[in-house]
């Protein structure tokens, strides 16, 4: 026991790494000199940390605090990403750091916890803000990942706050004290952070947006429904698409028979997946033509929904449509312009007929 005491207390002393996060607060990786008031911290928040967080009752002794603040300590020699601790006003908070770094995927997860008595001050938000920041500007990283337990909505609130996308849910992924728990997982990529971050979305998206195609909500759909129309052995304008289109919108086609549940694809999701269509179909040496039939559109401040019936063709000179369905479209006016949230659709079947009401 002497031996492996002297062994870990011989580690670092000193914090390879501190960032303010304001003026009242800091992070800095952990080392042993501060294993006393981690493991105090700990003590204090044992039943509030043991409601999500699966480790708490194997951290028993300041030797076991140790141990763990040894492994933070080769993980960030090995250059495989660190764990902070956070300090407010020179009292310990809490912690906050990256697990193992996937240096080939170029990805990373953030995981973290909080003193009870630290809660409700914005620490832990603007601690995540800090890192992710670091990922994508220091480290040079493509993707971050947070986890949190479905009903650990305190937890959920950072990513959410920070703008991650909520990518869905991994079934019984955890194992927590008798019971196994829901994991929500939220996503953020480098290009997303950036045009959230930094003021620079307006500037970003407006710099390919037109002008006249995001100015009202007839030149939204007009553009959406032009964008998508294509000539024989050409592809829908996914640049213009991409212009009308939130950061984090959200394209939601039709269920067909194949598939096992509904999918909710983000833009790039979308277009990837239209492009493929494209190549493997008759379009491809047909084209494509859809136009707006009916419409019926309500506000509320600056959102919009449109329900818009669509019909489409190979051609526009062609007699008879080859498809027609109605497009739920939801916008948002933001930074002096409207932009598409998300747009879900369904096709007309036989059993599923257009309501005449959409289209007189």
């Amino acid at each position: 026991m002497q031996k492996v005491l002297h062994t870990i207390d011989s580690l670092l002393t000193s914090s390879p790494l501190s960032i303010n996060v304001d003026s009242d607060t800091q992070i800095r990786v952990l080392q042993m000199h501060d294993a006393e008031q981690l493991f105090a911290a700990t003590e204090q928040n044992r039943e509030h940390l043991r409601a999500w967080l699966p480790w708490v009752d194997s951290n028993q002794t300041l030797l076991d605090t140790k141990r763990f603040i040894h492994t933070i300590v080769e993980q960030f020699k090995a250059n495989e990403g660190f764990q902070c601790g956070i300090w407010h006003k020179e009292s310990f908070a809490g912690v906050v750091g990256f697990h193992k770094i996937d240096w080939m995927n170029k990805n990373v997860e953030i995981g973290y916890w909080l003193g009870k008595d630290f809660e409700g001050k914005g620490l832990m938000t603007k601690s995540c803000k800090v890192l992710v920041d670091y990922a994508f500007h220091e480290s040079k990283l493509k993707r971050v990942q947070i986890r949190c337990a479905t009903g650990n909505t305190k937890s959920c609130r950072i990513p959410e706050r920070l703008g991650f996308r909520k990518e869905g849910i991994a079934l019984r992924a955890e194992y927590l004290y008798g019971h196994f728990v829901d994991l929500v997982i939220y996503g953020m990529t480098d290009s997303e952070w950036k045009l959230i971050n930094g003021g620079v979305i307006a500037e970003v998206i407006l710099a390919g947006a037109n002008p006249s195609d995001v100015e009202s909500i007839d030149s939204m759909v007009g553009a959406l429904y032009g964008c998508m129309t294509f000539a024989p052995r050409s592809k829908p304008d996914y640049a213009r698409l991409r212009s009308l289109c939130h950061f984090n919108a959200k394209f939601i086609p039709a269920k067909t028979p194949q598939e096992r549940s509904v999918a909710v694809l983000h833009t790039e999701e979308f277009i990837a997946r239209s492009d493929r269509f494209v190549e493997e179909s008759e379009f491809k040496g047909k084209g494509f033509y859809e136009r707006e039939i009916g419409r019926k559109t309500e506000f509320f401040g600056n959102i919009a929904h449109v329900f818009s019936a669509y019909e489409s063709r190979f051609s526009k000179s062609d007699v008879a449509p080859i498809a027609r369905g109605i497009n739920s479209i939801q916008l948002v006016r933001d930074h002096g312009r409207w932009w598409i949230l998300s747009v879900a659709w369904e096709s007309e079947r036989p059993d599923n007929p257009m309501p005449h009401h959409l289209l007189s």
